[in-house]
């Protein structure tokens, strides 16, 4: 999953980075996705962004949260997956910070 600089903190990554964005949390399946590939996809400036890591099975340890294959067709992203699910209350997004692994940190 990409993450904007914005939500770049001392700690580490704020949990207000893990929100939906129309269906779901949009991320890519590292099955047919690199992590390069995936801040390539950014529409800005890809620079700004960050990427992450998470293993399905703790995300799906997440209370209400599934995880659903979505290839995008329309930009040609067979990756494409969503995480379907509330994210409003911060004890998820607490939730979902702690399992994930910064695997492209921002550029300086």
């Amino acid at each position: 999953m990409r993450v904007h600089k914005m939500w770049k903190r001392d700690d580490g990554i704020s949990p207000g980075a893990f929100q939906n964005h129309n269906s779901g949390m949009s991320t890519d399946w590292s099955k047919y996705s690199t992590a390069e590939a995936t801040r390539a996809r950014a529409t800005k400036l890809e620079l700004l962004y960050a990427v992450i890591q998470m293993r399905v099975g703790d995300v799906r340890m997440v209370p209400n949260q599934v995880v659903r294959h979505t290839p995008d067709v329309a930009r040609n992203n067979r990756a494409h997956t969503d995480v379907i699910g509330d994210k409003k209350k911060e004890k998820i997004r607490v939730k979902l910070r702690r399992i994930a692994v910064l695997v492209l940190p921002w550029e300086p």
